[in-house]
């Protein structure tokens, strides 16, 4: 039977009637309290975290930033980019609105000159499996470690989060698939060309093909790296979702 219901609220307020967020801790204590440090790292934080990479690209790379500056590797990913677009848009005299960084602090504060140890832990659910084992298979029995278990899988999942956080990042910043339309087709067309549409076609089935791109004259060709990135895209990937 569906009820509707309103949404939960927050019940405690704090100074100024402001309502205090109520938050769950689900990893058993493994996450430092003050989470939001991590997302309020200081302008001089960030521009001297560019400055390491930018002056020592092997040394300062993504992971030994994230270790340096206490935050998860995504973070450095997004900070790097951020302030290459904003370097970019200052060379070529775009508008970078810079008053916005002195209203946010203005309204949020100077912020932190480090995180403090985010990181990913991975969702291992537990369930009773019960097995009728004799004496001797007990004692044979090695009763896994759960915070093993964990710490190994949480590796995983970030190091496979990492990865598709680059990859989304790469193409939406126009370092990758510079030649792939951003827009989609029903804010604007784009125009045919005079000789015709090209399509990049993706044969079904166990022993299909690989894909080709389809030429208006009826020829075919191997995809150019942009279109074998548009496949990239559009294929599902096949794993288990992370929480």
């Amino acid at each position: 039977m569906w009820e509707e219901r309103e949404p939960p609220r927050p019940k405690e307020v704090g100074k100024d009637g402001v309502h205090l967020a109520h938050h769950t801790d689900l990893t058993g204590g493994k996450l430092p309290p003050n989470q939001e440090q991590n997302a309020r790292l200081s302008d001089e934080a960030k521009e001297a975290m560019t400055q390491m990479h930018e002056d020592d690209p092997e040394k300062w790379n993504v992971a030994a930033l994230a270790e340096h500056f206490a935050i998860r590797r995504e973070r450095v990913l997004a900070i790097l980019a951020l302030n290459r677009l904003e370097k970019e848009a200052i060379e070529q005299g775009k508008p970078h609105f810079p008053e916005l960084r002195e209203l946010a602090r203005k309204a949020y504060g100077p912020g932190y000159p480090k995180g403090n140890g985010e990181k990913h832990i991975a969702l291992v659910r537990t369930y009773p499996k019960y097995e009728l084992l004799t004496p001797e298979e007990a004692e044979k029995t090695k009763v896994p470690n759960i915070e093993e278990v964990i710490g190994k899988k949480s590796k995983e999942e970030e190091d496979l989060l990492v990865e598709e956080f680059k990859e989304r990042l790469d193409f939406n910043t126009g370092l990758t698939g510079k030649t792939i339309s951003r827009e989609p087709r029903f804010v604007r067309a784009p125009k045919r060309p005079d000789e015709g549409w090209s399509f990049v076609v993706k044969p079904l089935g166990k022993n299909a093909p690989p894909p080709y791109v389809g030429m208006p004259d009826g020829s075919q060709r191997e995809p150019t790296e942009d279109e074998e990135l548009y496949i990239k895209q559009n294929t599902p990937k096949a794993r288990k979702r992370i929480e």
